[in-house]
Formats: structure tokens, C-alpha cells, sequence
């Protein structure tokens, strides 16, 4: 009796994972199809590439386990091509990419890949948020760490462009794409960074947002 009820609950148990699952990923491919009607030339390069097609429904449907992301349509607010908001106050995971003509669409498909990869950064900012002044890591040790999340997001960014690359893409039109992944040493990225004269820097940014979390506090 209790065996035949053990195998009654597994049973109820996977078919409740399976009826979650095909709703995540159902949710995912909502998702992707927005993208394709918000930003029109993504939709191009995605609908040509079944393979990344697959991998933003998988993640957006959460497959990196924070979760369901969303897409948002609205301009980042950053100033960046593309930014993700982590969860926050009954909000859920968000991500933007730039409907900015400069950048071309291979870019912004590499951009959203990345910015779904980009998870573990997730979690240095909560801590910033919820840990007392007296355990708070320094101004520095949290720019240093989130640029490091950061830099380790574009190599798996990198990675998997490295094994799905999207035909046509050219290091002169799609300047992030072919960045990614480029480097194989922090330092050397930071380097880079250093010798950098304009554009976005990581450094600047998390800056600003840790005295950002640190006022409010």
C-alpha cells in the first residue's frame, strides 16, 4: 500500500514538472516572438538561426534556474545597448536591448544572449542591498567582483558563439559579437579597459551603482 502510493506521488510529481516545463518554455517562446515584433531586424537574424531561436526560449523560460525573464521593450535606461533588471519588489528578471540603429542586429542578438547569461551578477547586487554597512564589501572589492561576473558572462557568451556562430557576422559591423569571449585572462580585459579612451565602461557603472545602493541605505 505505502510502495503503490510512493509511485501514485512520483507519478503526480513528474507530471507536475512536465505540465511546468512545457509551460516555462511555452512562456520562453511568448517571449522570443515579442522580441521578433518589438525589434523587427533581430527577428531576422533569429528567425534564419532555429539554434538561437531554441536557446533564448530556453532562456528566457529559466533555464539558468533564476527563474522566468521577461522581455521589455522599452530603450535601456542605463545609456547601454543592453541591460537586465534583476528581480526586485514583486518584480520579475527584465532585459532591454537598444532599438538604436548604430547597433546592428547581430550585435543585439549576441547583446540578449548575453544579458540572459548574465545571472550571477545577479546575486553580488542583492548582497550589496541586504548586507549591514558593517559586512558591506568596499567600493572597490564590489566593482572589482562585478566586473569580473561581468567579463565571465561575455567568455560563456563567447563560448556558445563559438559553437553556434550566426552566418554573416562581421568584425566590423558587429564589433560585440566578435569581442566576445576575446579575452582569456581577467587582467588582460582589464587592460583593455584601461587603454579604452570612450564607450561604456564597467568600472564607471557598478561605481555608480554602489554609491547608488549605499545612499539609500
Amino acid at each position: 500500500m505505502f510502495i503503490n502510493l510512493m509511485i501514485v506521488l512520483n507519478v503526480s510529481a513528474m507530471h507536475q514538472l512536465a505540465l511546468q516545463q512545457h509551460a516555462d518554455l511555452a512562456f520562453g517562446c511568448r517571449q522570443v516572438e515579442q522580441v521578433i515584433c518589438d525589434r523587427p531586424e533581430m527577428g531576422e537574424i533569429i528567425s534564419q538561426d532555429p539554434t538561437l531561436r531554441q536557446t533564448l526560449i530556453r532562456q528566457f523560460a529559466g533555464e539558468s534556474g533564476r527563474g522566468r525573464i521577461y522581455w521589455e521593450y522599452q530603450e535601456p535606461t542605463s545609456g547601454r545597448p543592453a541591460e537586465h533588471f534583476k528581480a526586485y519588489a514583486g518584480y520579475p528578471v527584465m532585459v532591454r536591448i537598444s532599438k538604436r540603429a548604430s547597433e546592428s542586429p547581430i550585435d543585439k542578438c549576441a547583446s540578449l544572449v548575453f544579458e540572459l547569461l548574465n545571472f550571477t551578477l545577479d546575486n553580488e547586487i542583492e548582497m550589496l542591498i541586504n548586507t549591514s554597512a558593517a559586512k558591506r564589501k568596499s567600493r572597490k572589492e564590489f566593482v572589482t567582483q562585478c566586473v569580473r561576473l561581468e567579463y565571465e558572462a561575455l567568455n560563456r557568451a563567447g563560448a556558445y558563439f563559438d559553437e553556434h556562430s550566426i552566418a554573416g557576422a562581421s568584425s566590423e559591423r558587429d564589433p560585440f559579437y566578435w569581442a566576445l569571449g576575446y579575452h582569456e585572462e581577467f587582467s588582460e580585459y582589464l587592460k583593455d579597459l584601461d587603454e579604452k579612451s570612450e564607450g561604456y565602461d564597467p568600472r564607471e557603472y557598478f561605481g555608480q551603482l554602489y554609491d547608488e545602493v549605499v545612499l539609500q541605505r
